[in-house]
C-alpha cells in the first residue's frame, strides 16, 4: 500500500499557483497535494476558520508573504511614510497572532524568512535608524 500523499496549503498575497505545482509534481519522492488559497487574502484566510481551504485539516500550511503585503506600517515604511514604532509592533502583533490562531487547523507551519530584494538600497547604516527598512523589518 502506497503512503497517502501529504496535504499543503499556501496561502500568499502573491500568486503561489507556481509554487503548489512544484510541490504537486515534485519527483524527489515526496507525495505532496498542495493547493492554494485566494491570492491576496492572507488576513483573511488566517482569520476566517470557516474559510473553504480549511473544510480540509492540510499535513502543512506554507504561509509565504512579503512584509509590505500584509504588514501595513512596513508599507508605509517602504514609501518613506512617518510611523510611529508602536503601530508597526501592533502591526506585527496582529499578523502573529493570526498565525498563531490557525494552529488548531493545521498540522505544521511554514514560514519562509522576510527579506528585503537587493533593489530596496535602504539608507546604508542609517537604514538601522527609526525610518530605517532594516530596523522595521
Amino acid at each position: 500500500m502506497a503512503p497517502a500523499k501529504s496535504s499543503c496549503l499556501v496561502i500568499s498575497e502573491f500568486n503561489a499557483a507556481n509554487l503548489a505545482g512544484y510541490l504537486n509534481n515534485d519527483e524527489s519522492g515526496a507525495d505532496i497535494n498542495a493547493r492554494v488559497a485566494p491570492m491576496a487574502a492572507v488576513m483573511a484566510t488566517l482569520l476566517d476558520p470557516q474559510a473553504s481551504v480549511w473544510r480540509e485539516k492540510p499535513d502543512f500550511t506554507i504561509i509565504w508573504t512579503q512584509p509590505q503585503g500584509v504588514i501595513e506600517s512596513f508599507a508605509a515604511v517602504l514609501r518613506n511614510d512617518e510611523i510611529e514604532p508602536e503601530n508597526l509592533t501592533a502591526d506585527v502583533d496582529r499578523y502573529a497572532d493570526a498565525i498563531v490562531d490557525i494552529l488548531d487547523r493545521t498540522s505544521q507551519i511554514i514560514i519562509p524568512t522576510w527579506t528585503t530584494p537587493p533593489w530596496r538600497r535602504g539608507l546604508g547604516l542609517g537604514d538601522f535608524g527609526p525610518r530605517g527598512i532594516a530596523r522595521a523589518l
